[in-house]
Order: structure tokens, then C-alpha cells, then sequence
């Protein structure tokens, strides 16, 4: 009588195709979290940002003001930052919120009042920074990209960029925010 040989276990070539065969996902996974990571970051930026200027959409409505209010204010810097409209400045890695209290339509240091400060971990297209202006006119909001009001057509566009991945946001001329993928 012939004795079978009890097969229990795994042969040598079987234990070689499932070691290649991880070894191959990790390192595949291990290539994709850089770029999970940047697509994240981008996106939290992208959600600061919008957070920010949708804050200065409504704290510019929110304000109610007679149009030479700010000749009364004075040097009542509380006063000043009521009458001012409110803007967004998008630097390369900060954003920054702000009364435009001279009134020029952009960011001037030490002349507009800061109300809010974030870091970004994306830069602006180009490293030029980018200000974005909410003059209030009761119902409505008008536009300024860097100083020149919105016309009705047009829109504003800041585009973060970080490493290999950019994202876009538009303003519309009426602060419509859109997020373009």
C-alpha cells in the first residue's frame, strides 16, 4: 500500500508571488500620498478662502453707511472700520482680511485696519498677490479686483498653486463665488 504525502501549507514559488504582490501595492500607496496630501491642502485652502471672502461679502452688506461716512468718522478708528468697505488680500501663503479704510480699493499696510490673518500652504499664480474688494451699495455688492471695479461681464480669478496641483476660484462682478475644478 502507498503512502500519500500530506500536502499542508504553502510552496516556495506561492509565498514569493504574494510577497512581490504586496510589495507592489505599498509601494504604489506610498507614491499617492504626496499627491493626497497636496490635493487636501489645496483644499482646505481653497475652503479658507472662501470662507474669507464670503465673511467680507456679508460683513460689507452687513455694514450700513451713508456715502461720505467716512469724512465723519474722523480718526475714530473704530468708526472707520464701520464705514469701510471690506477686502480680502490673497498673498503668496497669507490671506488677509481688512477694512479698506483710505478707501482705495486695495491693501495699503498700515493704513487699513486688519481684521482677520490665515496661513496658506499654496501660493498665488505668479507670487502676485491678489485683492479682492467688497464695496457695499445697498441691496447690492459691488467688485474690485485689484483696484478696477468688476464690470457686469467680468470676473476675478485667484488661482492657488501648490507643488504640481492649481485650483481656481472666481468672483463675479456681483461676489458671486465660484469654485471652478
Amino acid at each position: 500500500m502507498k503512502q500519500r504525502k500530506s500536502t499542508t501549507g504553502f510552496t516556495l514559488i506561492e509565498s514569493v508571488v504574494v510577497i512581490s504582490i504586496i510589495t507592489i501595492l505599498t509601494y504604489l500607496v506610498l507614491n499617492a500620498l504626496p499627491l493626497a496630501r497636496t490635493n487636501q491642502e489645496m483644499e482646505n485652502d481653497l475652503q479658507q478662502l472662501r470662507s474669507f471672502l464670503s465673511r467680507a461679502q456679508q460683513q460689507a452688506l452687513n455694514e450700513i453707511r451713508e456715502d461720505d461716512c467716512l469724512s465723519f468718522a474722523g480718526s475714530d478708528e473704530d468708526a472707520q472700520r464701520r464705514c469701510s468697505d471690506v477686502g480680502v488680500l490673497v498673498a503668496s501663503g497669507s490671506l488677509t482680511m481688512f477694512a479698506d479704510i483710505d478707501g482705495n480699493g486695495d491693501y495699503s499696510n498700515g493704513a487699513d485696519f486688519i481684521i482677520d490673518e490665515s496661513d496658506l500652504a499654496a501660493g498665488v499664480e505668479g507670487n502676485i498677490p491678489v485683492s479682492i474688494v467688497f464695496a457695499s451699495t445697498p441691496p447690492t455688492i459691488i467688485t474690485l479686483s485689484d483696484v478696477d471695479v468688476l464690470a457686469p461681464n467680468e470676473s476675478a480669478v485667484v488661482k492657488l498653486e501648490l507643488e504640481d496641483a492649481s485650483r481656481e476660484l472666481t468672483i463675479g462682478p456681483y461676489g458671486i463665488i465660484e469654485y471652478a475644478q
